[in-house]
């Protein structure tokens, strides 16, 4: 029987197409062995550059020399695996790839965009792809022209380069559908129903913003050791061909052993981001982060303990926590924090920051320092990062923190309210730990938001009553048609005097 199956699934249906298609010509670079199977499910969409491929989902098994769109793939399609955003056709894909390809060991990775609910996989969704001339312009001009031409009945996804001498882009569009996305909490659920609770040696996210505790938490009852990113994930991705390369000359080896390897490949593999052409990447943290599963229910107590103290005390941390927060980034490196609803910080690095403002509670203050240290020495596996700025622990500065693992914090009600924490399909950490509790908590000691008045029916005003509205609403901040006038009568004597009006 063989030693390992790895599992990739790759979700292709995106501007991340050719990137993802180098996974398969990655692996096929490897040197081969009798005793590890490479299966990808790849899931991708019309492309005039292969097209001889499929353009639904398909199941190839990746051997030595398999060129994607050149050589004559191994592959299997049927059309019950169609839609895999559905957990049901999801798991009758695995559970074939399973039955297949039997081995000791199965690991599964992920391939594609990340978000704070899970995958990019949705229910539904129909993709069209147009090859065309480059657009002149700046970036957002270009999407704003493709938006153009994909009309009214399409939605403009990406593109992605087709041909880099002759300028030429696949525009990538898709039906208005919006349906369900496959969260990481389905996806869990999927994969322990087909290897069974613990059943995989490891999971690995190859997609931005996946190390976070709740989707660790997530994967909790799938595997003991998780692998992903608290960054956004080069598209380099994990460097399949030294993955494999090194998994082929050992193939023995042992599952935790695997996630470690996963994370220094990725760092020497991706370490050339710091010479990127664009600037914003050169700024970025690269890293990877492997966790051991198993210590998490340890490490949720010492969580919740610190949670129950921060509620108790909510009074006096308040103030603590609002500059704690103020040193934290976020790792989704964009002004606005609404614009991928992710809300992540540093979850170590926050807490640092809380000791360093945090002068009088001592019992809480240890509490963190046992979280830490459990955190560092048991929870996380294996941590490499590039690029962060190095900042001693309490500093009360502001930067990324860099320490390998983020939690949600939405710092506002507003933010809560658009976070995971509100989904339908929210992660169990939320219900299973004291954090939302902590969260509300905190919410309910900030001074409320700017409300909108009530809309009233039109008013007919006086020129002097006009003049007074506007001097009201410059220093309210308010528009228009957010002045409330009540038994309103202007008190400047050079106005001319009007009946006064009631509502």
């Amino acid at each position: 029987m063989k030693k390992w199956t790895i599992i990739i699934q790759i979700n292709a249906e995106n501007n991340l197409i050719y990137d993802s298609i180098s996974v398969i010509n990655e692996i096929g670079k490897a040197d081969s062995n009798d005793l590890v199977n490479y299966v990808v499910l790849f899931d991708g969409m019309p492309d005039p550059k292969f097209p001889k491929a499929p353009e639904h989902p398909a199941v190839y098994l990746v051997k030595k020399d398999t060129v994607y769109g050149e050589t004559e793939p191994d592959y299997v399609f049927t059309p019950d695996f169609d839609d895999l955003a559905n957990p049901k056709i999801l798991a009758k894909a695995l559970t074939w790839i399973k039955n297949q390809y039997p081995s000791e060991n199965y690991g599964f990775i992920y391939k594609g965009h990340g978000g704070a609910e899970g995958t990019d996989i949705v229910l539904g969704k129909i993709f069209t792809t147009k090859l065309m001339k480059k657009p002149a312009g700046t970036e957002e001009q270009i999407e704003e022209e493709l938006t153009r031409l994909g009309g009214d009945l399409q939605d403009f996804e990406g593109y992605s380069e087709f041909d880099k001498n002759d300028n030429i882009i696949l525009a990538i569009y898709t039906n208005s559908n919006e349906g369900e996305y496959l969260s990481y909490k389905k996806l869990s659920e999927t994969l322990v129903k087909v290897f069974g609770e613990k059943g995989l040696g490891f999971v690995g996210l190859d997609c931005c913003w996946g190390q976070q505790i709740e989707h660790a938490y997530s994967f909790k009852n799938a595997t003991n050791y998780f692998v992903a990113s608290v960054d956004e994930m080069t598209s380099l991705g994990l460097g399949y061909r030294d993955l494999a390369q090194y998994l082929n000359r050992r193939p023995t080896i042992l599952p935790y052993e695997l996630a470690s390897m996963f994370v220094a490949v990725n760092y020497v593999k991706n370490y050339a981001d710091y010479d990127s052409e664009i600037p914003e990447f050169r700024e970025m943290g690269v890293s990877l982060t492997a966790v051991d599963t198993i210590r998490l229910n340890n490490l949720v107590k010492l969580f919740n303990d610190i949670c129950d103290r921060m509620i108790e005390k909510m009074n006096l941390h308040s103030a603590h926590i609002t500059k704690a927060l103020e040193c934290c980034m976020d790792y989704t490196y964009q002004m606005e924090r609404s614009m991928y609803s992710v809300y992540n910080i540093d979850m170590v690095w926050f807490f640092e920051n809380f000791l360093f403002f945090n002068k009088t509670d001592h019992k809480l203050n240890d509490m963190i320092m046992r979280f830490i240290h459990f955190h560092l020495l048991y929870y996380i596996r294996g941590y490499m990062g590039n690029n962060y700025k190095v900042i001693d622990p309490g500093s009360g500065k502001r930067e990324l923190g860099g320490r390998g693992v983020s939690i949600a914090f939405p710092r506002t009600k507003e933010e809560f309210d658009d976070s995971i924490y509100s989904k339908k399909d929210k992660p169990d950490f939320a219900d299973d730990t004291h954090w939302i509790k902590m969260l509300k908590a905190y919410h309910k000691t900030l001074p409320p938001a700017p409300r909108k008045a009530r809309a009233l029916r039109p008013l007919t005003r006086s020129a002097g009553e006009e003049v007074v509205a506007e001097v009201i609403r410059e220093k309210m901040h308010i528009g228009e048609d957010n002045c409330k006038w009540r038994n309103f009568k202007p008190a400047k004597k050079n106005l001319k005097e009007e009946p006064q009006m009631s509502l």
